[in-house]
């Protein structure tokens, strides 16, 4: 089953900041855990496909930031950081709030974080 990775659900975000896996070992095969499967890539393994956004996610793990903050702590161009929270906030990993004329970004599951150097433990061990 084809799940267009432009499309964002609600229900995949839920899954991420749950912490916990919707399926159990063994499932595999089933449909549900198959679909579910579809979903994380193109919704989270897509947006997280490019190390920039990566980074982004770290440094909002750290502080909320404004695009300019963000565009200066990492050594990126504004419209470059810009362009990268839009997928991140198209596929749920990033808050906004506005303060005044600007716009404040913060990470919306920190679980993500976790998933994150997890990941890093591995290319260590690996």
């Amino acid at each position: 089953m084809y799940v267009d990775p432009h499309q964002h659900t609600a229900s995949a975000t839920a899954a991420v900041g749950s912490g916990a896996p919707a399926s159990a070992p063994g499932q595999t095969g089933q449909p549900g855990f198959i679909e579910e499967v579809h979903r994380l890539h193109a919704e989270l393994c897509q947006a997280l496909a490019d190390p920039k956004r990566i980074l982004i996610l770290y440094a909002l793990a750290e502080s909320t930031c404004s695009v300019g903050e963000l565009a200066r702590r990492l050594a990126l161009r504004q419209s470059n950081v810009s362009q990268h929270l839009a997928v991140l906030r198209e596929r749920g990993l990033v808050d906004t709030r506005r303060t005044g004329t600007t716009v404040r970004y913060s990470l919306r599951y920190p679980t993500v974080i976790e998933a994150l150097d997890l990941l890093r433990g591995v290319l260590k061990s690996a």
